[in-house]
């Protein structure tokens, strides 16, 4: 883009091929008065020392810088114009299930990795709005507040695993009270909550959270992650080896 501070000055530019020919006629004219006095012929050895080709440099040079002194004035602005803007996103608390029933394979590798890939997906094409990161099974914890870093958000998610909260069950609620904890005070932007999870609610507290929710403006989008078919609860030793599938107290495959 360019652009002038005072664009009016441009007409100066018409001044350029006057002054040029100006010294057109300067330099006619002191042949001219030369020429009456001595024949052209005996100007080499009376005007020796007169280096004409310099005299034309000088002359070239004294337009070039009235160009420059015309451009100068005119203000002139080149490049990009940083304007700055204000943009108002929305406020994101995304809450994730990471009970043991995450880790069913029904969704290849687990219900787990499947739901991150989708976060992962959500946070590429966000921008400017701010994520924060709730984690909960029979409890919840915040694992990351809102930030508009998807860096920081995206190695928090690494680090969601069953083994993070082991208190078992599926709590949804106080994953609804941990997020609107996170959203309080955060102004006018747009507010939602994404809860991903494989399981109902295990606490009983979800409709009274939601309605807080609700009268607050905050948005819920509730994700199901799991085929209709269900999987088995794979569970592991300390060495990462299968050993057997999750069984509930009467000895029966949940």
């Amino acid at each position: 883009m360019t652009a002038f501070e005072h664009p009016e000055l441009l007409w100066g530019l018409l001044l350029l091929p006057l002054v040029w020919q100006m010294f057109r006629f300067a330099r006619a004219r002191r042949r001219a008065l030369l020429a009456r006095f001595i024949h052209e012929a005996h100007w080499p050895a009376l005007a020796g020392s007169v280096w004409e080709r310099a005299r034309r440099w000088r002359r070239r040079l004294l337009v070039l810088a009235l160009l420059f002194a015309v451009l100068a004035l005119t203000g002139p602005r080149l490049g990009t114009e940083l304007l700055e803007v204000e943009r108002v996103g929305a406020d994101l608390v995304i809450a994730l299930d990471i009970s043991r029933s995450m880790l069913a394979e029904d969704f290849k590798p687990t219900r787990l990795e499947e739901a991150k890939r989708a976060i992962q997906s959500l946070l590429a094409g966000l921008k400017g709005d701010r994520v924060g990161l709730v984690a909960f099974s029979g409890a919840a914890t915040i694992m990351c507040p809102l930030t508009s870093d998807y860096n920081a958000t995206l190695l928090f998610l690494e680090m969601a695993v069953p083994v993070y909260i082991p208190q078992p069950g599926t709590n949804i609620g106080d994953a609804l009270l941990l997020s609107a904890r996170l959203l309080e005070g955060e102004g006018d932007r747009d507010q939602a909550v994404i809860l991903i999870t494989d399981g109902e609610d295990h606490a009983g507290e979800v409709d009274a959270q939601l309605s807080e929710l609700a009268g607050r403006g905050i948005k819920v989008y509730a994700v199901g992650i799991g085929s209709s078919e269900g999987s088995l609860i794979p569970e592991y030793d300390q060495g990462g080896g299968l050993r057997g599938y999750h069984k509930d107290r009467s000895g029966e495959l949940v």
